[in-house]
């Protein structure tokens, strides 16, 4: 049977509607999600993830499970989730020394964060403090100089582990300033801290936010590796200040997934952890950390910091001949 143009046309005009369905809802998450720090409990890495997780928790509906996976700088947790099923129910609380330092010791794309992780979202930044014994001698960054000046091979210093920002720092500290000191690295920045007070090390550069409530009593702080004084510690000179210009390292705590996780997934997630910085951003208990939150970093701003942060250490890396 013929039919004509203008009759085809007129009955697909007159055609009742068809119904397109609507996407349907994401169904996540069903389950408890896991969330890795790579680093021992008691740290800085671990004070973020458990206050992140406590408003996950409550904004997605869902129970967040805080996993500590301490070892080597961060790497051995870190390459745990790389290796998790990409489905939104593994998370890393990752930080300078996991997403940039890592990946530049560890230069091959099956360790290298840059290949393995999509950034979710920044959780908070944090400076860095130089601590030693509360009861010891040593006052100031130039005690800590002058006691490696006169006995360079005889002192130690502390790290989270080796690797990590706090090693970095300290190795770009040492040779900014022509000393030496034996690197002890530990599991994590508490045990770190623990050796500074039995003095066993002389001393060690943690994030503020994992030493705050013993700076005072059992540990002295002597300086801020920040550019500019943290409102904590208004009395605490900074490095630069110390006599080395220019001198500048902080650390910072972000949220990452497996690459491979759906975006719509990704998506939510961030959603409830920007909602959750947005509650906390003026909270007593998160300034007492010394930590700035910074819920306003999309993925792609964090992309470039990572790449930037990259940049920066990466010389400094080589210099330091720092390996894994």
């Amino acid at each position: 049977m013929r039919v004509s143009r203008r009759t085809f046309i007129s009955g697909l005009v007159n055609a009742p509607a068809i119904a397109v369905a609507a996407p349907l809802p994401i169904e996540f998450p069903t389950r408890p999600i896991r969330v890795v720090v790579p680093f021992p409990a008691g740290g800085p890495a671990d004070l973020a993830g458990r206050l992140i997780a406590e408003e996950l928790t409550s904004n997605l509906k869902q129970g967040c499970v805080i996993e500590n996976v301490g070892g080597a700088g961060g790497a051995v947790g870190t390459e745990q989730v790389g290796r998790a099923e990409a489905d939104g129910y593994t998370l890393l609380v990752g930080s300078s020394s996991t997403q940039v330092l890592n990946g530049l010791l560890r230069p091959k794309p099956s360790f290298n964060p840059a290949f393995v992780f999509a950034p979710v979202g920044m959780i908070a930044e944090v400076p860095l403090v130089i601590v030693v014994r509360a009861d010891g001698p040593i006052k100031t960054l130039q005690d800590i100089l002058q006691q490696l000046e006169r006995d360079p091979t005889g002192q130690n210093y502390g790290s989270a582990g080796a690797g990590s920002i706090s090693h970095l720092t300290t190795e770009y500290l040492l040779r900014t300033a022509n000393r030496k000191a034996e690197h002890v690295p530990y599991r994590g920045s508490a045990p770190a801290v623990m050796s500074v007070i039995a003095g066993d090390t002389l001393f060690f550069i943690d994030a503020l936010a994992g030493v705050t409530g013993q700076i005072g009593s059992t540990l002295r702080a002597v300086a801020v590796t920040s550019s500019a004084r943290s409102s904590l510690l208004p009395e605490v000179p900074t490095v630069a200040e110390s006599g080395f210009p220019g001198f500048e390292s902080s650390t910072w705590y972000g949220l990452f997934a497996p690459r491979e996780t759906p975006e719509p997934v990704q998506q939510k997630i961030r959603s409830a952890l920007v909602a959750g910085l947005r509650k906390l951003v003026d909270e007593r208990r998160v300034r007492a950390l010394g930590m700035t939150l910074k819920p306003e970093l999309t993925p792609a701003d964090i992309q470039q910091f990572v790449e930037a942060e990259t940049g920066k250490w990466k010389p400094i890396v080589a210099a330091a001949n720092v390996t894994p």
